[in-house]
């Protein structure tokens, strides 16, 4: 069973924010990218956005584990897990 977490959208945008911190990983938050590396929500990754690299980190991770949600840079995007790479 899955714990709920009160969040305001203003603490989904402050990653040093100590409530992001209390969220429980689950196994089904865990992925492979096509490396074979494992990928979780709150994962440091880099990812290529328009033609710049950054390290981001991982919101969520959807679309039969195809596609990766990134917060970096203050931007939110979404990437093929391809194009994700473990920090």
């Amino acid at each position: 069973m899955q714990e709920i977490v009160n969040m305001s959208l203003f603490d989904l945008f402050d990653l040093d924010n100590e409530s992001i911190e209390e969220i429980k990983l689950n196994l089904e938050d865990i992925k492979e990218n096509e490396d074979n590396e494992k990928l979780k929500v709150k994962d440091e990754v880099y990812i290529e956005y328009k033609g710049k690299s950054y390290l981001g980190i991982i919101h969520s991770i959807y679309n039969n584990d195809e596609t990766v949600n990134v917060i970096f840079d203050c931007k939110h995007s979404a990437f093929h897990k391809s194009k994700v790479k473990k920090a």
